[in-house]
């Protein structure tokens, strides 16, 4: 059975603008995000779940990193669903807990950041768990949360048989 693959890397030009393209098209607010990396400004973890992030490969980055945590997927868990929650308590220098429709200048905020700051984490999260999150990443670093509008939460609940 093969071995399940822990990371996976992307670093060609090409590759970054194919991706670039893709997130235009479904994600357009987060392209800012996207070209940083692409320009070598800043690095990027994106973990899933599941994945267990350790200090060797947090401190290995030779560029500002952010760990991006998308946890407002329509199965959004807050902090106690992912594995690596704990070890960004301690690693980051600064985080976005981000719980509103996202807009470009969040993610070019998030370049910026981790440009001066080295360690951003910026969490994605559903309205529901976003004072779980800045409980959780809030006493260990500066935090800056933006929030849905109370009549708009995050994410939006898709009409029956939509796709997302």
């Amino acid at each position: 059975m093969p071995k399940k693959q822990n990371e996976f890397q992307i670093n060609q030009r090409d590759q970054l603008d194919r991706i670039i393209a893709a997130v235009s098209v479904h994600a357009p607010w987060s392209v800012p995000l996207y070209r940083g990396v692409r320009d070598g400004r800043v690095n990027l973890i994106q973990p899933q779940r599941d994945a267990v992030l350790t200090a060797t490969m947090l401190t290995k980055s030779s560029r500002p990193l952010i760990v991006l945590v998308s946890d407002d997927d329509y199965q959004s868990t807050g902090p106690s669903g992912w594995a690596c929650a704990s070890i960004l308590q301690s690693w980051g220098f600064c985080a976005v807990i981000h719980a509103a429709a996202g807009e470009p200048q969040d993610y070019e905020l998030a370049v910026e950041t981790a440009w001066v700051i080295q360690r951003f984490v910026l969490v994605e999260t559903a309205t529901a768990f976003q004072t779980g999150w800045q409980n959780h990443l809030g006493p260990h670093m500066p935090t800056l949360t933006i929030q849905a509008i109370d009549y708009f939460p995050h994410p939006k609940v898709p009409a029956p048989g939509a796709t997302h």
